[in-house]
């Protein structure tokens, strides 16, 4: 946020846009836990014991993988979110990983 800041003043309330911060981050690890959540009552059951570890260790490492790449988005990801305004060019992107 204090890299944006010029953006952020713009938009007027700075708690307002922490608080939308905070609340995508919650939306984001809800949705990384609602599978494992959802299958823990079978899974975890002594007969799936070695399937329940081999999972979680396959969905923990996926998740923070996911989390490390998304708080890394390089520089040229932002331009283009910039420039975009309310959508994203998904062939740009394309373009700049290929």
């Amino acid at each position: 946020m204090c890299w944006q800041w010029e953006r952020v003043q713009a938009a007027g309330n700075s708690a307002w846009m922490l608080v939308q911060g905070v609340r995508a981050d919650l939306i984001l690890l809800g949705l990384l836990v609602a599978i494992p959540v959802l299958l823990a009552p079978v899974l975890a059951l002594a007969r799936f014991h070695k399937i329940w570890r081999g999972f979680s260790y396959i969905w923990c490492l996926i998740a923070l993988t996911l989390l490390i790449f998304i708080g890394l988005k390089p520089a040229f990801v932002w331009a283009i979110i910039n420039t975009a305004r309310r959508t994203i060019n998904i062939d740009k992107l394309i373009v700049k990983f290929w």
